[in-house]
């Protein structure tokens, strides 16, 4: 399993350098046992498509995605990712929808696993940065 996830990620950054973003990562996939490889994907695959998305609606110089994962002694697990877009959303509900021919269930999925482990999402849109917020707690639903 710790063998697809990285491969998932790994897939993700090698498109993203191929369109000329500028990447940040630090995601150490060890802290993440807890969660199913189903959840591990939903979260990144979801958050990882949403900012190639919106990073292509922007010059290729003002591309980036900064995606950080970290644990912290409490048990904590806090994924933050920035990303480049245009300053367009769709809302509806308070809650941001696909922009692009997608599904816009993405985020509601990432919100979803979030709250199913004590903990939440949250994104906000700026006039060039969309930011995604997500807290865990590393313990059993």
């Amino acid at each position: 399993l710790r063998e697809y996830f990285n491969r998932i990620l790994t897939d993700w950054l090698d498109i993203i350098e191929d369109s000329d973003m500028d990447p940040v990562e630090e995601v150490t996939p060890g802290q993440w046992k807890q969660f199913s490889l189903e959840e591990k994907c939903r979260i990144f695959g979801n958050l990882l498509s949403n900012a190639v998305s919106a990073c292509m609606t922007v010059p290729e110089e003002k591309r980036y995605i900064d995606l950080k994962a970290e644990a912290d002694v409490n048990g904590y697990l806090y994924i933050t990712q920035v990303n480049s877009y245009d300053g367009n959303t769709r809302m509806k509900n308070n809650r941001y929808l696909s922009t692009t021919n997608g599904s816009g269930i993405g985020l509601g999925s990432v919100q979803q696993t979030a709250e199913k482990y004590h903990g939440m999402a949250e994104f906000h849109a700026g006039q060039t940065e969309f930011v995604s917020s997500v807290m865990l707690v590393n313990q059993a639903p």
